[in-house]
């Protein structure tokens, strides 16, 4: 198989509980999903950071965002984004099963100590993909690919 990469956009500003992982598109070439990640940045500010040659990040205010680009492994299933720091990782599906099961671990010794809700923290999207909000100073976004 054909190495592919996909492009996953993050967001850590108002209203990011739900805007990341909006645009996540798949290209065949490394350099075409690169400049299409450099072009989506500079639409948001002229004034892009990248880093590692393939994290084109941006700042709007005192909100920042990034368009990321990753190898796509045959075996992607998920991908999971900490909307705090704009950190985006694919995810097997092994990977995503295991990390939300470790979520889930913890919840239950918070709640044998608060009586919270799952509601309050996890929300179960259609399509599979999973919010997990105020999660140790974080909040995650696992999105489901459709490849």
């Amino acid at each position: 198989m054909k190495t592919k990469y996909i492009m996953v956009d993050t967001w850590n500003g108002s209203g990011y509980s739900s805007e990341n992982g909006t645009e996540i598109k798949i290209f065949s070439y490394k350099a075409v999903a690169n400049k299409h990640a450099k072009r989506r940045a500079k639409c948001q500010s002229n004034d892009i950071e990248i880093f590692e040659g393939s994290i084109y990040s941006f700042e709007i205010d005192e909100d920042y965002g990034s368009y990321q680009v990753h190898e796509l492994k045959e075996d992607a299933y998920a991908v999971m984004i900490r909307c705090n720091d704009n950190y985006a990782e694919v995810l097997t599906e092994l990977e995503f099963k295991q990390a939300i099961e470790q979520l889930k671990e913890e919840f239950l010794e918070l709640q044998k100590q608060t009586g919270e809700d799952e509601e309050d923290y996890f929300d179960y999207q259609p399509g599979g993909d999973i919010f997990v909000s105020a999660w140790d100073d974080y909040d995650f976004q696992f999105r489901i690919l459709k490849i």
